[in-house]
């Protein structure tokens, strides 16, 4: 979200810190987080022992190549091995293109055979170095491995603003970024897989196309269904029930494309609690009522959760955004951004079985130092060093 929602829509207490989780257990790899910032190994432990499983995380290659020909990995590696140090996996998010591409970073990069052949690159090297068999893995065997298997492919792409500025949304050009991410994906391996980019339930009239409608769109091109392995949906609503109807919708368009079998992953779904321009927010909520739409969302979610398929639910966000414009989708997070624990993150224990916790010491908000090395053309300067935030050029 979140960045859409702001051009999009502008427009109970949790239980009690002795009662019984209600379903310890059924929740073991279901629920996970998104985050914009690059988390501690702190905090990947408290979101293991809170009982989530998995972390979203944008892979963005303007983070990676922030200058044409030089790669830098070392924002990821740190990512992914405190990650795997925290006992959790990662679910990569791939979006986005370097500035020095393409001045809006959202832009689709299929507008010609270049931007094409760096798309194709950046992710297969980025599956050959984190997914199964990585080299990352292999150079850190010290390490639990948790290889990326479901590649997630851009962020909201019935979006208009989330395809390129100045574009209508088009299935025919999405399809064509799914079909490039399969080639490379499965030149580094065959277990990998793609999971169809969250899409958005009901853009501003003029902003993109219905959720439904574009799904609809992909099944009806050649092929349509060799595109993707899953489906993610963002079914951002105010209420628990709303929710369950809008990935309902999704499940009926896929099941009447026989895609019976495929999972629905939720990679957004949350509420806000603060921020400028929160009482105009549709997913505005007090703490309190936030950590009962949590709650609620989660045991409704649970009850359906096989006749969904549902694979994943990741809450948005992990913690408040500390940087940056002060919106209210900034302050959607289970924790403040000074790292105390909001009511919604005592509900969701309470579901999962994991513990609360006090305040998080220490959070990450520092980025990291330049690392050695020449730069391209075997000049003495060093690289750029890896940005403070997981989106550069938006919100950092």
């Amino acid at each position: 979200m979140t960045i859409a929602v702001a051009a999009l829509t502008l427009a109970g207490s949790p239980p009690g810190a002795g009662a019984k989780p209600s379903h310890r257990g059924a929740t073991a790899g279901l629920f996970g987080t998104t985050v914009w910032e690059p988390p501690t190994i702190e905090e990947f432990q408290r979101m293991a022992a809170g009982g989530l499983s998995d972390v979203r995380l944008i892979f963005f290659p303007g983070a990676v190549e922030q200058q044409p020909g030089w790669r830098d990995w070392r924002l990821y590696d740190k990512l992914v091995g405190d990650a795997a140090r925290g006992g959790m996996a990662i679910d990569p998010m791939l979006f986005g293109v370097p500035g020095w591409m393409d001045p809006d970073p959202s832009t689709l990069p299929v507008q010609s055979q270049a931007q094409e052949n760096f798309w194709f690159a950046f992710v297969r090297d980025a599956a050959r170095r984190y997914g199964p068999g990585g080299q990352f893995w292999a150079q850190n065997p010290g390490l639990t491995p948790h290889p990326m298997r479901n590649w997630e492919v851009w962020n909201e792409p019935n979006i208009n603003e989330f395809t390129g500025e100045h574009a209508q949304v088009k299935a025919r050009e999405f399809a064509r970024l799914l079909r490039i991410t399969r080639a490379a994906l499965n030149a580094a391996s065959p277990a990998n897989r793609i999971v169809l980019g969250g899409l958005y339930r009901r853009p501003r009239p003029g902003h993109g196309i219905r959720m439904t409608r574009f799904l609809e769109r992909l099944y009806k091109l050649r092929h349509g269904r060799s595109l993707f392995d899953a489906v993610a949906i963002h079914p951002y609503a105010a209420r628990p029930r709303q929710i369950l109807r809008v990935t309902e919708s999704a499940r009926r368009v896929m099941n009447a494309n026989g895609d019976t079998r495929k999972p629905i992953w939720i990679t957004e779904v949350g509420w806000t609690t603060g921020g400028n321009y929160w009482s105009q927010s549709l997913y505005r909520a007090t703490p309190q009522q936030q950590a009962t739409r949590v709650r609620g969302t989660a045991r409704i979610l649970l009850a359906h959760r096989r006749q969904l398929r549902l694979r994943r639910v990741d809450w948005y966000t992990w913690r408040d955004f500390s940087g940056g414009d002060n919106f209210w989708d900034k302050y959607m997070g289970l924790f403040t951004a000074d790292g105390h624990p909001k009511p919604a993150w005592t509900a969701l224990t309470q579901i999962t079985g994991g513990t609360v916790g006090g305040v998080i010491k220490n959070l990450g908000h520092k980025p990291l130092p330049p690392g050695p090395g020449p730069a391209p053309g075997g000049g003495g300067s060093q690289p750029p060093s890896p940005p403070p935030c997981l989106l550069p050029g938006i919100l950092c």
